[in-house]
């Protein structure tokens, strides 16, 4: 690292929560793996998401994209990362404009924080993959990434599954506030990592409280979104109770 990116990190750190700088410096991320190696590049990405140069942030969540959950495989490294991620969803960066990093990125203007939680809940659904093998069959959106040849006994993989699975809780707490945000595109990305983290065993007693958040309007907004919001709201605890 350049004196340059040293101070750039340095001073990222200093503006990042508590909890997020604790986790970035607390964790061994040399000990760790993503997509292409050794997860020890990982902060690097992790600081580089509440850059003030909305490039520099798009390159860094494309390389969650690519490197930690890569085609939605899971690493060692990918559960830290989201948890980092999931304690940056209030800083005040996730306010800024999201460009996507790849020419097939081409969706509607959106923030930094409705792209963050969109990562999250593919984290979630990759995580929440094998549970239920019913599901996985039936339900596309379970099984969209995954090669059922892949090393499922790769004690890696295993690890990296355990960990994923055992944050889900945390995810989640960091996840529903954002389900009465004013923002329609954070609100739909926020429903969409809900969906499967509520899937998890454990969670079923924060179905009725979502699905309450899900009827809330936010102030200055029509009593009723066409085809989504108040929708969801009676379809969520139908579906997560019974998959």
């Amino acid at each position: 690292m350049t004196d340059s990116e040293s101070a750039r990190m340095t001073r990222l750190l200093s503006g990042l929560p508590a909890a997020a700088r604790e986790l970035l410096l607390g964790t061994d991320w040399e000990s760790l793996q993503h997509a292409y190696g050794s997860g020890e590049d990982i902060p690097v990405s992790l600081c580089s998401l509440v850059d003030e140069d909305p490039e520099v942030r798009s390159g860094a969540l494309a390389a969650l994209d690519m490197c930690v959950l890569h085609q939605g495989s899971l690493y060692t490294g990918t559960a830290p990362a989201a948890l980092f991620v999931a304690a940056i969803l209030d800083h005040p960066m996730g306010l800024a404009g999201h460009e996507g990093h790849f020419p097939w990125d081409d969706g509607p203007p959106r923030s930094l924080r409705a792209a963050l939680l969109f990562w999250l809940g593919q984290v979630a659904e990759s995580a929440a993959y094998g549970e239920d093998p019913v599901r996985d069959r039936t339900d596309w959106q379970w099984a969209p990434w995954h090669d059922g040849t892949r090393r499922e006994h790769d004690p890696d993989e295993v690890a990296a599954r355990h960990a994923c699975r055992e944050m889900r809780p945390t995810l989640y707490d960091a996840v529903e506030p954002l389900l009465s945000s004013p923002d329609p595109h954070v609100r739909e990305a926020a429903l969409g990592a809900a969906v499967p983290l509520l899937l998890t065993p454990g969670l079923a007693d924060r179905v009725p409280r979502a699905a309450k958040k899900l009827f809330v309007v936010p102030r200055g907004r029509p009593a009723r979104e066409p085809g989504g919001h108040r929708r969801a709201a009676v379809t969520l605890p139908r579906r997560t109770l019974h998959p």
